[in-house]
């Protein structure tokens, strides 16, 4: 079937009550207007730019739900709105041009997003009484029969879309609609017809539409609630007046005209169950130190009622990637500095899609330890003497925690102290957060093995170099320290001493 465009004098009639009842949806993700439509962007600009269909809501076909969020931001002006397809800054009716020849057209290329899910609400009826169903009568040929399409079971819905299907015998006459709502679109093809309705937000038994047919011969006719032939995706289905959800009846009634055929009533297509997707590593939102560079994410999915088809995850918005895997699934990511918010999705075999997990991983800055006070005495006796000493330690960085490191105490010749001069021992250094410090006093053992005389003594945090940080010219503090040569006293002192 060719693409069939919608009467133009439609829109117009439906422009006044939709910019009363509808107040404005912003759909917008991503930036509408650049000509790029994103993976995950409800911008029926950027859909149209790509694809050449007005697709509003990423589900790669315009349907009555992308007509009543275009007819929702009617007479909007300024940057970035969704349904401003010409780019003119308001919408209008010059925009009516590019919606109208979309509607129930397939959107190509397009990978489906419907962050807008469907399931089963409600009750559509046709019957040929207002005031109750009855799904059977009689009628004399060449006369009118009246079919009404009642809603019942339904909650706060603006938008109604059906098709019917008719017995070749009965030609559509007229519509009207006696809960005051306006017809919006209609497409026929045979004794396939289509139509959409948009009103008052209703709840409960509503009678939308009364439309009357011309019954042409005395043989038996019917009336169907049917998916509308011509493209499978015109639905008997409705919006609540917050665009969040796409319902199909839970049940559809028929009706029979002048025979033996039985009125049928059938129930709501089973609906797909969602798939799922689980982020299993790292189990929540973590925080890494400067040298983790890369993390691998792991996770699973599932689906209960089809297989899983891909899974895909992203950094930062950027490119969406394949991990390996599916129903365990890994992904090895660089990591930048700062926070990493990685996305995890899924879809099915039959293309319906998962939520989005999120988790953040943040890589911290360099941190920047200091020996910011430094206590040790002027001298010790000479021989093998004890000096207690005392050091702060400081993590002077504003944006990175430093993990446990190592405090070296040393002897130097001079007041430089470095790798090089004599260790005299070691004290762990725990982790420290942004701008947090602590104090280690320990007593040190000074043997003959090292420098003597007037040298100095110092502190030296992570001497080992295994932290990273901004600034490795502050670990250090020393002072001076009188550590006397022993004094030779005789000559017997002397042989002793050369073991003599």
């Amino acid at each position: 079937m060719s693409r069939m465009r919608l009467p133009p004098l439609v829109f117009p009639v439906l422009t006044a009550l939709m910019i009363i009842l509808l107040a404005p949806v912003v759909r917008a993700q991503d930036v509408c207007h650049d000509q790029v439509w994103g993976a995950t962007e409800y911008c029926g600009h950027d859909a149209y730019a790509v694809t050449g269909e007005t697709d509003m809501t990423h589900d790669c076909v315009v349907d009555f739900v992308d007509v009543a969020l275009f007819y929702a931001s009617w007479g909007a002006s300024g940057p970035g709105l969704s349904g401003d397809f010409n780019g003119d800054g308001v919408v209008d009716l010059a925009d009516v041009t590019f919606l109208a020849p979309s509607v129930g057209i397939p959107v190509s290329p397009c990978t489906p997003w419907p962050n807008i899910p469907d399931d089963c609400v409600g009750v559509l009826s046709l019957s040929l009484d207002q005031t109750a169903i009855v799904s059977r009568g009689r009628a004399n040929p060449f006369t009118t029969v009246t079919v009404y399409v009642i809603a019942d079971e339904w909650i706060d819905a603006a938008v109604l879309e059906f098709g019917l299907l008719t017995s070749s015998n009965l030609a559509l006459n007229s519509s009207s609609s006696p809960a005051g709502w306006t017809e919006g679109m209609t497409q026929s093809s045979g004794n396939s017809h289509y139509t959409s309705w948009f009103g008052a937000p209703a709840t409960g038994r509503t009678v939308v539409a009364a439309i009357t047919f011309l019954v042409t011969d005395s043989s038996p006719a019917w009336v169907e609630l049917v998916d509308y032939n011509a493209s499978a995706t015109m639905l008997n289905r409705w919006v609540p007046s917050t665009y969040d959800r796409k319902s199909e009846f839970r049940v559809r009634r028929h009706v029979a005209v002048n025979g033996p055929e039985t009125a049928s009533t059938t129930a709501c297509p089973a609906v797909n169950a969602a798939p799922t997707v689980a982020i299993a590593d790292p189990p929540g939102n973590i925080q890494v130190p400067y040298g983790t560079t890369s993390y691998v994410v792991s996770g699973t999915a599932a689906d209960t009622d089809d297989g899983i088809a891909f899974v895909e995850l992203r950094v930062n918005n950027g490119a969406w990637q394949t991990p390996s895997g599916t129903t365990s699934w890994s992904q090895s990511i660089p990591l930048v500095l700062g926070e990493n918010w990685v996305q995890v999705r899924c879809a099915d075999t039959v293309g319906a899609h998962s939520s989005t997990a999120v988790v953040s991983i943040v890589r911290q800055d360099q941190s920047d330890l200091e020996v910011t006070q430094w206590a040790a005495p002027d001298t010790v006796l000479a021989g093998c003497a004890v000096a207690s000493v005392s050091a702060t330690v400081t993590n002077s960085s504003a944006t990175g925690d430093a993990p446990v490191s190592r405090l070296g105490f040393y002897l130097s010749s001079d007041a430089v102290i470095d790798a090089s001069d004599h260790l005299i021992d070691t004290a762990a250094v725990p982790a420290l957060a942004v701008g947090t410090s602590t104090t280690i006093t320990v007593p040190l053992v000074l043997r003959d093995d090292g420098p003597r005389g007037a040298i100095f003594i110092g502190a030296f945090i992570d001497d080992v170099g295994t932290v990273d940080e901004s600034n490795e010219t502050n670990n250090t503090a020393s002072r001076p320290l009188e550590f006397p040569v022993p004094a030779i006293t005789d000559i017997a002192d002397v042989g002793n001493d050369l073991g003599r």
